[in-house]
C-alpha cells in the first residue's frame, strides 16, 4: 500500500538541512505523521536523530557519481519504490536530483516542487520552505497553516546534554558559563589547495576572525569562545587563536567535536 507519511526531498549541505526542519514541523502538522527525509551524507541522520518530526532518513553518499556505478543511489531507489509516498515536496532546483527521484516514480506531475513556486526577492530560505509546505499534493487534505516565524529547531536528549555537560567540565569550564561558537570553515575550507584560493567564495582571513573574537569578548566579559569544526579544520582554528588577544578565553574544540555533542553545545 502507499505510504500516507510526507517525504521530503533536499539534497542539501548540513546546514541546508537545518533550514528545513520548519518544512519538516509542518508538514507533520498538517498531517499528524512524522515526515521521511531524503538527502545526501551520512551525517543527515545524526542531525535529525531526535527530531519527533522525523520517521525515517534516506540517504546517498553522492548525487553527481553516475547512477549505475553508485550503490547508495539504487538503493535509495529501491526503497523509495518499495514505500510508493503518496505525498512529496521536492526543494530541488537540479535536473540530476529529478532524474534520480523520477527513478522511484517520483515526477514534477505527481509531487510538489521547489520550481513551482514564485520567487519572492529577499525571501528566507526557512519561509520558501514553509510557503511550499503549504501547497497540498493530489489527496492531501490537509488546511495549510499560517505562516509564522520560523521555527528552526533542533533536539537532543538529556544523555546528549549531560555529556556535553561533563565535557565541559573535564576541559575546565562552566557548563552555566557564556559560550559563543565560532563555525570559521567551511566544507570548501576542507578541500585540497590553499584555503584563500579563488574557488573558496566562503573563505574569510584568519586576522578578520580574530578581530571579531576579540571584539567579542570585550563586550561579553567572561565569556568563552569555542572554535567549532571538523578535524580538517584544527590547523585554521589553531591560527585563529594564535592571532587573538585573549587566548585564555579562546578554545580549539575542531578535534573533539562529534555532531550530537555539537547540538547538545
Amino acid at each position: 500500500m502507499p505510504d500516507p507519511h510526507p517525504l521530503v526531498c533536499r539534497f542539501g549541505a548540513l546546514g541546508d538541512m537545518v533550514l528545513l526542519t520548519p518544512l519538516l514541523k509542518q508538514l507533520y502538522l498538517r498531517s499528524g505523521l512524522p515526515c521521511d527525509l531524503v538527502g545526501v551524507g551520512g551525517l543527515n541522520r545524526k542531525l535529525l536523530a531526535e527530531m519527533p518530526w522525523v520517521r525515517d532518513v534516506y540517504s546517498i553518499d553522492s548525487r553527481s557519481a553516475p547512477y549505475w556505478f553508485n550503490r547508495s543511489q539504487r538503493e535509495l531507489v529501491r526503497s523509495l519504490q518499495q514505500k510508493q509516498h503518496r505525498f512529496v515536496w521536492v526543494c530541488e532546483t537540479s535536473q540530476k536530483s529529478y532524474r534520480l527521484l523520477a527513478r522511484a516514480g517520483i515526477t514534477r506531475a505527481n509531487s510538489i516542487n521547489q520550481l513551482d513556486l514564485e520567487p519572492v526577492q529577499g525571501e528566507h530560505y526557512c519561509d520558501k520552505w514553509l510557503r511550499l509546505g503549504n501547497l497540498s499534493p493530489r489527496g492531501f487534505d490537509t488546511q495549510p497553516l499560517p505562516v509564522q516565524a520560523s521555527d528552526t529547531r533542533l533536539f537532543v536528549s538529556d544523555s546528549e546534554t549531560l555529556e556535553c555537560r561533563q565535557w565541559l567540565q573535564a576541559r575546565g569550564l562552566d557548563a552555566t558559563a557564556p559560550l559563543l561558537c565560532i563555525q570559521a570553515g567551511s566544507k570548501r575550507t576542507t578541500r585540497r589547495g590553499q584555503a584563500n584560493r579563488a574557488s573558496n567564495s566562503k573563505y574569510w582571513h584568519e586576522r578578520n576572525w580574530a578581530a571579531l573574537i576579540d571584539a567579542a569578548v570585550e563586550q561579553l566579559p567572561g565569556v568563552q569562545v569555542m572554535l567549532c569544526g571538523v578535524p580538517a579544520e584544527s590547523d585554521m582554528c589553531n591560527a585563529i587563536k594564535t592571532l587573538c588577544s585573549k587566548q585564555d578565553q579562546v578554545h580549539n574544540i575542531a578535534n573533539d567535536m562529534p555532531l550530537r555533542r555539537l547540538l547538545a553545545l
